[in-house]
């Protein structure tokens, strides 16, 4: 798979498990905000985790990083290079308040186009990764995505995103919007919306605001991986 070492997805697996422990067991000191301004809220977790990414994905496989909190690590040569993406802890509102949807996203891209993607769902201990020349897994298990077609038998998982438009009219026209859908759900992690949609236990990803899947690059290769 494009040169990676045979053992990507086990190691890149070890590194995310081992910081999200860290993260569950030390909470009382990594769950400390920060900063907060607006909707928005980083905490000791956000900045700690990153830097135990960064070095442990760059040990790994020596790439450029793109991280959620820092921006680049060793900058890209190019639009075309390899570099990791990393989002060190999303659902950082839920962490914050004990809520049990929180994960680590990690992706392999070349310039915008997804190679490898992995989530880790900290709560759950449940590892999901994909690519285009791997086949989704959860947990080492195959994963697919629902064959209901039509909204009125499938479910939405939407939010609210930091920066998206949530005026009076993006709202009442994604509120016309959710009539369709049999169910809809908001749980606050973009990548486990994703890993959900992935894993066959929603049908659509889709943000208020204009954001609809794959949300982030971080969410890119799962999806390439299923589609």
């Amino acid at each position: 798979m494009y040169g990676f070492p045979p053992d990507l997805a086990a190691s890149v697996h070890t590194i995310m498990r081992n910081a999200g422990m860290r993260c569950r067991e030390t909470r009382e000191t990594l769950g400390k905000a920060i900063h907060e301004r607006g909707r928005d809220i980083k905490l000791v977790a956000d900045q700690s985790l990153e830097a135990e990414l960064v070095r442990s994905l760059q040990a790994l496989l020596p790439l450029p990083a793109f991280s959620e909190e820092a921006g680049w690590s060793l900058l890209s040569s190019s639009e075309t290079s390899l570099h990791w993406v990393i989002d060190p802890l999303d659902g950082t509102y839920n962490y914050w308040r004990g809520q049990p949807t929180f994960c680590i996203a990690v992706a392999i891209c070349q310039g915008m186009t997804p190679l490898f993607g992995a989530i880790y769902d900290i709560a759950n201990d449940d590892f999901y990764v994909g690519g285009r020349d791997l086949p989704a897994t959860c947990n080492d298990q195959p994963i697919a995505v629902s064959n209901a077609s039509q909204p009125d038998q499938a479910c939405l998982m939407t939010g609210l995103p930091v920066g998206g438009d949530i005026g009076p009219e993006a709202m009442s026209s994604f509120g016309r919007d959710l009539n369709q859908w049999k169910k809809v759900r908001m749980i606050g992690s973009a990548a486990m919306s994703l890993a959900h949609v992935a894993a066959g236990r929603a049908e659509r990803s889709a943000f208020i605001g204009g954001m609809s899947p794959p949300v982030s690059p971080l969410c890119r290769p799962l999806a390439a991986s299923i589609r």
